[in-house]
């Protein structure tokens, strides 16, 4: 894998691990990696015929944090449309366990990783609220417009479901946490039954709320998927 290139704003690495042929690219200082993704993993959920878009009006996010305490994270944390709302909802509602680490880390990586990406409103309000002080970033809505391929570039319109998505926490202290999601792929309205996406997240606690440090592609999918613990529900 290629060296990053010195940017104006501090960069550090978000990769992508999906399904697929392996193959490693750099864009805009941004390591993304694609390996074999398979097995017998069990079918995945149902899922809308379409995304959801940020324009539909944002249903009641389903209870997250405190209210499953005992039952493990929830995969809807923050509500089934995919916008900043929803990470920041998520947030807010995310208790001091690592289960709230993991969900704040789950909203995160589905509301960024996607295809289109994001608007650079929605990136300046999460910015601002989910993203810790020695962030992968000091500027994300530069980060989103320089467009880094977080997805295989071939793909059209997708974004990550967590029905029947998978959580492990690699390790955790008082004030943080590192968590690996392993997320569905959705493309064009149909879930892709043949790969499957892991990230691992660094959380930290900051201004009593988890915040987002950076990324990593740490677990492979397969091993993920097998010894993760599944979410409880999911959207």
């Amino acid at each position: 894998m290629t060296s990053e290139q010195p940017q104006p704003q501090r960069k550090r690495r978000w990769p992508w691990i999906a399904g697929g042929t392996a193959v490693a690219l750099v864009a805009a200082g941004v390591a993304v990696v694609a390996v074999y993704g398979g097995g017998d993993d069990p079918a995945p959920a149902p899922v809308p015929s379409a995304p959801p878009q940020a324009s539909q009006p944002a249903p009641a996010p389903s209870p997250s944090g405190g209210s499953f305490e005992g039952r493990g994270p929830n995969g809807c944390a923050g509500g089934e449309v995919i916008d900043a709302n929803m990470v920041l909802t998520a947030q807010a509602e995310a208790d001091e366990s690592t289960d709230g680490a993991v969900e704040v880390a789950a909203a995160f990586t589905k509301w960024l990783v996607r295809n289109p990406l994001p608007s650079a409103d929605e990136a300046a309000q999460v910015q601002a609220e989910v993203l810790a002080a020695d962030a992968f970033t000091d500027d994300l809505p530069c980060y989103v417009a320089a467009a880094p391929q977080l997805m295989e570039p071939d793909r059209g319109d997708a974004y990550l479901t967590l029905a029947n998505g998978v959580w492990q926490i690699e390790s955790s202290t008082a004030d943080t946490a590192t968590v690996s999601i392993g997320s569905r792929i959705v493309e064009n309205g149909a879930i892709d039954t043949q790969n499957a996406g892991s990230m691992t997240v660094q959380m930290v606690r900051e201004d009593d709320a988890w915040k987002v440090v950076r990324g990593d592609n740490q677990v492979n999918v397969d091993v993920l998927f097998q010894n993760g613990i599944e979410f409880d529900g999911g959207c």
